[in-house]
């Protein structure tokens, strides 16, 4: 039974304090994991239209070609793009010179950027639960060692029997952090690595882009 085990008898001995810590920490743990799903899930659906729009794109040579793209996947991040850097190519008059090219290459920096950082939403909130968890515990634990000290000095003993369940208790919050911590701190360093391969696959498209853009320059001077 949860009740009888020796965890769920230290916990009943528990200062409110250590209660609040304790469900604070719970809270994140949720916090973390509907992130870490919610994130894995996103990203696993950008890479697989990123894969796909690259496909796609290999297949375009000219102008034409890339707004018709940029229609049809205008809700994924490649199609924003190429729409942004047409659109961009437009407020020129849609005149593809050597100095129109250049300035589509420096804006579209920044769209890609932006494209990137809104991937990167919610993902700092594992890195922030990661970091600060185990600090939580930490003063749990200190809160928890002076509870236990105070125990000591009433009962006027350091017998192991007296000693031994305030310090137990204490190290709860310390687990309790760690539990955390480390699926936190795991989730983050994974979620990352796949935002580096959408920010690789992004900087590749733009790439692709500019460069059927330039070479609709060259034909056309």
């Amino acid at each position: 039974m949860l009740f009888d085990t020796p965890a769920w008898q230290l916990l009943s001995q528990s200062d409110v304090m250590t209660w609040i810590i304790l469900i604070f920490l719970f809270i994140l743990s949720v916090v973390c994991v509907a992130v870490a799903i919610a994130k894995i899930l996103d990203l696993s659906e950008r890479k697989r239209n990123l894969n796909k729009f690259l496909f796609q794109l290999g297949t375009v040579k000219n102008l034409q070609g890339l707004v018709e793209l940029g229609k049809t996947h205008s809700h994924s991040m490649g199609g924003r793009l190429v729409s942004y850097m047409m659109a961009d190519l437009e407020t020129h008059g849609g005149s593809a010179t050597e100095v129109v090219c250049d300035r589509i290459a420096a804006s579209s920096d920044h769209e890609v950027d932006q494209l990137i950082a809104q991937s990167w939403s919610y993902v700092p909130v594992l890195g922030t639960c990661a970091a600060v968890s185990p600090l939580i515990g930490l003063f749990g634990t200190v809160w928890g060692l002076i509870h236990a000290f105070v125990g000591i000095s009433q009962q006027k003993t350091a017998d192991i029997a007296v000693v031994a369940p305030g310090i137990a208790e204490a190290l709860l919050t310390t687990l309790a952090g760690l539990i955390v911590a480390i699926p936190a701190l795991m989730f983050y360093n994974y979620l990352s690595h796949q935002l580096r391969e959408v920010e690789r696959k992004m900087f590749l498209i733009q790439e692709r882009i500019l460069s059927i853009i330039q070479s609709n320059c060259s034909k056309g001077s």
